[in-house]
């Protein structure tokens, strides 16, 4: 198969007032898996999970590539809680036939691991519910039916999210003021399947006031490129954007920005010639921090760029020197 991608660098970029781009670059001594190495909330150190003798667990490090630590003997995918005192990471239940996942908590102080009650089926995505110790995952099989299911891991307790019996996929959001969430689900048309896009208000015990603010219409091609998630928040909590993928014989997104009531505010990014992905909005909510990448095989290789959401401006904080490496944005 297609070989894991590992990073050899890491590079630390600010933007300074004078949109002066200034690099760090840690002596990194480890290959890390680009998709799970994680920022702890005070940027201080990462976490990642880190395979030895072909058993993965936690680990973590400072963000000059030293003090490495091993945390854990399993697990993959962590996530810092929002004071970085618990991480969330998931760890693979297999019987050859179906692939499952626990979603557990590691407090890094005591090394006390809880495991959630009810495990993860199809999925791979779980995420902290902003500010408090409360974990969000999806439960069941989508093609039937599912539920949104919170574990507390300071009670050591869970209870479901009533989503109005809806077919939920890989793609939640929780805003930072843990009032709205994005969230996307399957439906059934005469025409075909189609994956429908909305945003609600996130409450104790259940999904409402949703609304839809993006459908596929069946292979209209208006379709967020599936990334988990697939919408970043701004700091604020009033605004959220997503990558929309253009149809065409090109495969090529832009970014837009919607409001907390589904509204489309702007198109940030227009650019046939480029991909933008991955979307991490800066503390300040002045910036979003993408990867572009050439639509066309054979273009100009990857850059990071930081886009200036008030007048869609970019910097370029990266450009690949080589055909071979790609860009990985660490949160």
């Amino acid at each position: 198969g297609t070989p894991i991608p590992i990073i050899n660098d890491i590079y630390i970029a600010r933007i300074s007032n004078s949109n002066q781009v200034i690099i760090n670059k840690p002596n990194l001594n480890i290959n890390i898996r680009p998709d799970a190495i994680v920022f702890s909330p005070d940027r201080k150190k990462f976490a990642f999970n880190y395979s030895v003798s072909e058993k993965a667990g936690i680990f973590t490090m400072g963000i000059d590539g030293t003090n490495i630590s091993q945390l854990t003997n399993f697990g993959v995918y962590p996530q810092w809680s929002t004071d970085g005192k618990w991480i969330l990471f998931l760890d693979l239940l297999t019987d050859g036939q179906k692939w499952n996942y626990t979603v557990n908590a590691l407090n890094v102080e005591s090394l006390e691991t809880y495991t959630c009650p009810e495990i993860m089926e199809y999925f791979t995505y779980a995420e902290w519910i902003p500010n408090s110790y409360r974990i969000l995952y999806i439960v069941g099989d989508p093609s039937s039916s599912n539920k949104f299911y919170e574990c507390d891991v300071s009670n050591k307790t869970g209870k479901f999210i009533d989503a109005n019996g809806e077919n939920l996929l890989n793609d939640h959001s929780v805003s930072p003021d843990g009032q709205k969430i994005v969230y996307s689900v399957f439906m059934r048309k005469q025409e075909g399947t189609s994956q429908t896009f909305k945003v609600a208000d996130f409450t104790a015990d259940k999904i409402i006031n949703s609304k839809p603010f993006l459908e596929d219409g069946g292979g209209s091609g208006e379709l967020p490129r599936v990334d988990y998630p697939s919408a970043t928040w701004s700091p604020d909590s009033q605004f959220f954007a997503v990558d929309v993928s253009n149809s065409g014989e090109i495969s090529q997104s832009d970014i837009t920005i919607y409001d907390i009531k589904g509204n489309l505010i702007k198109q940030l990014t227009n650019t046939p010639e480029w991909s933008e992905a991955t979307r991490i909005w800066s503390a300040s909510g002045k910036y979003i921090v993408a990867i572009s990448s050439p639509s066309k095989v054979g273009g100009a290789l990857e850059q990071v760029v930081a886009i200036n959401v008030k007048d869609g401006t970019e910097i370029v904080l990266a450009r690949e020197s080589d055909p071979d490496v790609s860009f990985f944005v660490v949160k």
